[in-house]
């Protein structure tokens, strides 16, 4: 049986940070064809889907947080209107720390990792 823990405070960053499978990287602003994808009616907003079901998320409203896809497929763009945003990992156990994410636009990338039969996202 495992402990519960407690959860740690955010840690902030400058210009990139990795949470699981998610890396984030501060832009300077949206690529033109960046496409709007719309925001769940829960205020959950996805970055990571973990195969555990255990995800990495930001609960926020639409004016806070907007996500942004891509034509590559582990590619997405986040903007932060709010004054921070929080990435959470959804798990009770062995979890990340939770990021705090600053206003801005970032690049949302789903690490790959390389193997002798090709490139796979890591699994987290």
């Amino acid at each position: 049986m495992s402990k519960k823990q407690k959860p740690s405070a955010p840690i902030s960053f400058a210009r990139q940070a990795a949470q699981g499978d998610v890396f984030l990287s501060k832009i300077e602003s949206l690529p033109e064809d960046a496409k709007a994808i719309p925001h769940p009616k829960d205020n959950s907003v996805i970055l990571g889907h973990s195969e555990t079901g255990h995800h990495h998320a930001i609960a926020a409203p639409p004016s806070a947080v907007e996500v942004f896809g891509s034509s590559q497929p582990r590619l997405a763009y986040l903007r932060v209107n709010a004054d921070f945003a929080d990435l959470r990992h959804h798990r009770d156990f062995d979890t990340h720390t939770t990021l705090r994410i600053a206003r801005g636009v970032y690049e949302v990338r789903q690490q790959r990792e390389h193997t002798p039969w090709g490139d796979v996202t890591v699994q987290d």
